[in-house]
């Protein structure tokens, strides 16, 4: 990893919860990824996982949500709480 890190805790109106997810409940998916140039995370990558339902799930949410304004071409590495 290149340093920067990033905790994202998105509101819960925008999460679906997998079935398989309720027992993970409160813990993360780790994604690092890089942002193109409209903003948007590319070559998304699972750091660490909890669950194939989970791990999609926290990809959606990121994919989905607002753009990213960076600096630099480094790569992201974010938590996302499930």
């Amino acid at each position: 990893m290149d340093g920067r890190s990033l905790t994202i805790i998105l509101p819960s109106t925008n999460k679906t919860v997998p079935t398989k997810m309720v027992q993970h409940l409160k813990e993360f998916v780790e994604l690092s990824f890089k942002v193109n140039k409209a903003g948007k995370p590319v070559k998304v990558r699972v750091e660490k996982s909890l669950s194939a339902s989970c791990d999609k799930e926290a990809i959606r949410l990121l994919t989905n949500g607002p753009a990213w304004v960076i600096s630099g071409n480094n790569r992201i590495t974010t938590k996302i709480e499930l």
